[in-house]
């Protein structure tokens, strides 16, 4: 189990946005609680700047933003759903963004920031992952699928 136990069902978004900057905005919005302080304004400063290095669309419409940051104290993750894509996120292939995973990570937690991402991104690599996330009804399914997944 590497990712698994880090999801919650009130950590998926149905997004509705269209745009990179507007879907990172709904995935922070679900960090309140999870992060002491939390800062959402430093937050999605910090997602720009890692996005500005590289983007973390990696292709076939999943985008991994991942981040190390202070005041984490267990790692969270945040599934985000788009069925129509979104256009602008730069991914490795040009294809649009479906599925976003938002990992973030304390800063001294290097061990379970790569073992969650090898996680996820092993897992979405399935086509019949992505499908079965992006016909998904509830929150709950969502999670039932990736914990499927990850035993």
């Amino acid at each position: 189990m590497t990712f698994s136990r880090y999801l919650s069902h009130d950590r998926v978004v149905f997004l509705s946005a269209r745009s990179k900057d507007e879907a990172l905005k709904a995935l922070v919005s679900r960090l309140a609680g999870a992060v002491s302080p939390f800062e959402p304004d430093d937050l999605l400063e910090r997602l720009h700047e890692r996005e500005g290095l590289m983007s973390t669309g990696i292709g076939l419409g999943i985008g991994v933003p991942h981040l190390r940051y202070k005041g984490v104290k267990e790692p969270c993750i945040v599934i985000g759903l788009q069925p129509q894509g979104i256009e602008d996120y730069e991914s490795m292939d040009g294809e649009p963004v479906k599925i976003l995973v938002l990992i973030l990570v304390g800063e001294g937690q290097h061990r379970e920031y790569l073992r969650i991402l090898s996680g996820v991104v092993k897992a979405l690599k399935r086509e019949e992952v992505r499908k079965a996330l992006l016909s998904a009804r509830s929150p709950e399914e969502v999670v039932d699928v990736l914990k499927r997944e990850d035993d």
